[in-house]
Order: C-alpha cells, then sequence, then structure tokens
C-alpha cells in the first residue's frame, strides 16, 4: 500500500493534530509535510498530496475536494493568530498589507473591511519580509506563529476573528481537512482518532513539538482558550456565511478596490 501523503499546516495551532499522526502512524504507512497554508491548498489540488489541512477559502476551488474530518482549526471571539497590525487607527489605514500564506485571512479582512470598519484602502499583496514595512498608515496582516510573535509590538491589532464574532455573532473557521480521493472508512477512523489523541493531549504536544520561545502567549493557554477544533454545526453554518460573503465581496472587487503587488 502506498504511504498517504498528508499536508499539514506547520503553525502552533496544529502541533495537537501533528503529535497526534506521529503517535497513530508509523512513517511507512503515511508521510506529513508542514507548509504554509496555501502550499497545503496547492498540494492538494496538484496531487501531490492526498490530504491536506486546507484554508476554507481554498476548497471550493479544489476538483473533487470534500471536508470529511469532525476537526478543524476554528475560533470562537479571539483567535490571537490572525491579526492586523498597525501604528494609526484603522479609519487612518490607507494600505494593507496582505498575508501571502493563506487565502482565507485575505479574505476575511476584505470583508471586515467592507462590512464592518466601511473602509477604503490599497489591499497590496506581499512577499517574505513584508512585515518590516508596517509603518505610518500601512498596516499588515499577519498570520500564525509570526502573529503571536508580533502581539502587543504595534499601536493597534485587530484580531479578526473577533472583528467577525462582534459583526456577525458567529464562530470563524479558518481550515478544515479536506481530500480529493477515495480513502477507506477504516483510515478515515484511524485519521480522526489520531487527531483526537492530540486534541486530548495538547500539553503533551507542545513539550514534544514546540521549540521556539519567542511567542506572546503560553502555546498550551493558546491551543486552549484560543482554537477550535470541533467543526460542528455553528461553525458549518459561519463557514457557509463567510464563503457567500467571499463570492458577493469577489463579484464587486473590482470596482470597490484596489489591489497592488509590492
Amino acid at each position: 500500500m502506498n504511504k498517504v501523503r498528508i499536508s499539514l499546516v506547520k503553525y502552533l495551532n496544529a502541533v495537537p493534530f501533528h503529535f497526534g499522526l506521529k503517535s497513530f502512524f508509523t512513517t511507512d504507512s503515511v508521510k506529513v509535510s508542514l507548509d504554509t497554508p496555501a502550499v497545503c491548498s496547492g498540494k492538494l489540488q496538484s496531487g501531490k498530496a492526498d490530504i491536506g489541512l486546507i484554508p476554507v477559502a481554498s476548497i471550493p476551488e479544489i476538483s473533487g475536494a470534500e471536508i470529511f474530518s469532525p476537526f478543524c482549526i476554528g475560533s470562537y471571539g479571539s483567535v490571537k493568530s490572525v491579526m492586523l497590525y498597525s501604528n494609526v487607527p484603522i479609519q487612518e489605514v490607507k494600505n494593507i498589507l496582505l498575508d501571502y500564506q493563506s487565502k482565507t485571512s485575505v479574505q476575511l479582512i476584505k470583508i471586515l473591511a467592507h462590512k464592518l470598519w466601511q473602509i477604503k484602502v490599497n489591499f497590496i499583496h506581499t512577499k517574505p519580509g513584508y512585515e518590516h514595512d508596517i509603518q505610518g498608515n500601512t498596516a499588515g496582516l499577519v498570520i500564525g506563529d509570526r502573529a503571536l510573535s508580533f502581539l502587543h509590538k504595534f499601536s493597534y491589532q485587530y484580531d479578526l476573528s473577533e472583528c467577525w464574532k462582534s459583526m456577525t455573532g458567529m464562530p470563524f473557521v479558518f481550515a478544515c481537512w479536506a481530500t480529493n480521493k477515495k480513502l477507506s472508512k477504516s483510515f478515515q477512523d484511524d485519521f480522526n482518532q489520531a487527531l483526537l489523541y492530540g486534541l486530548n493531549n495538547k500539553s503533551s504536544a507542545v513539550k514534544a513539538l514546540v521549540n521556539r520561545n519567542d511567542f506572546a502567549i503560553d502555546p498550551t493557554q493558546y491551543l486552549r482558550d484560543n482554537i477550535s477544533y470541533d467543526y460542528d454545526h455553528e461553525k458549518k453554518n459561519a463557514m457557509k456565511h463567510f464563503l457567500a460573503l467571499s463570492k458577493e465581496l469577489e463579484a464587486a472587487e473590482n470596482s470597490d478596490y484596489q489591489t497592488y503587488e509590492t
């Protein structure tokens, strides 16, 4: 039997998943790669992965992709790791640098700018190192572990999940486990059991797999208090609402916004 290729987000929020997979599966049966969300999407789309932890905004773009796990990366309110950082209040922001690592967060900040903050700004696509350009009236969307290391380093910070909750009253779903391959039921059961094991052992997962200390929050506390992993009915409804708003926004984006490359 060929190894099942799994593309896993390399952020702290997915460490329990990684720990569970390492605990349950041998390297003879699965091959786990640690990637950015955008790379996870690309690997599933190109056939370089059989399973991926995929940003929800990208799932509709992947042919045959289906969500198959009851677990996700989500949040109820503050998430701490999807942030808009700025040195001026949101109403004074003229440019927003877009994190290149995930489409979902980019779509979310555009929705918030249009629906919640009601501002018109220039959205700027970026390359690695763009965080150094957050200055003046240029703000920056930063996600993942980098966002955790930048907490409290700017005059203003806006937690996108918290802003979404304020606007809609809903939780938010950032990524789900998806596949476009035929997986046996027994493998799916084992896979989800492995994820559950990791989720039930977050402290052990952090001790085993986290080797950095520049987070401005305790890693175990973050996993416990800021990330919600159950892909439940409420989150499914929230995801549908987000995807509908994204589609609506994309239809109007050319006339409402300008997007630039750095």
